[in-house]
């Protein structure tokens, strides 16, 4: 599905069945996988779309990577006044995550890999979650960032040979 407008409360309505789920796992591990933080976020994000809606232009971006550049925004603007509390995902995992889809090994192996992505800087984090977990494309990915699809490409790279290093130790 792919939305490019946001007009009325139909657009708005569409735009949120389509990209509620993705922007909420987004702000959940962008925020230390707290869930209540992560809902209030999510509706403060459309909320803010709504209000935004004007300054919306379809030919400099997609509606997508607009409001994934909005719930980034956010994020920073949150990190910066300290309104974030950040859970580890340990204490997550004691919470319980649990999918019952994935196989005993699969779950584990994704355990590891996330206590692992909370230990890269928030830039590397949010990269790899953006393109791995969020299932982005490179060029989305730059216009989110705010940087040329080749330096994005480089620091991608470089977050998951971080990520590798963290993982092997």
């Amino acid at each position: 599905m792919s939305i490019n407008k946001l007009e009325n409360r139909k657009d708005l309505e569409a735009l949120f069945k389509w990209l509620n789920e993705p922007i909420y796992r987004y702000v959940y591990i962008r925020c230390g996988y707290n869930r209540e933080l992560a809902e209030d976020i999510t509706q403060d994000i459309f909320i803010k779309a709504w209000q935004k809606r004007l300054s919306f232009n379809p030919k400099k971006s997609t509606l997508k990577n607009w409001l994934y550049t909005i719930t980034r925004n956010h994020i920073i603007d949150l990190y910066r006044k300290k309104k974030v509390d950040v859970k580890s995902f340990d204490e997550e995992i004691e919470s319980g995550i649990k999918d019952e889809s994935m196989s005993i090994d699969d779950e584990l192996l994704l355990t590891d890999i996330l206590k692992s992505l909370d230990k890269l800087k928030d830039r590397d984090k949010e990269l790899l979650i953006l393109r791995y977990i969020q299932d982005l494309d490179i060029e989305e990915i730059s216009k989110i960032v705010g940087k040329s699809y080749n330096t994005t490409k480089v620091m991608i790279h470089r977050a998951i040979k971080k990520l590798k290093y963290i993982i092997n130790k």
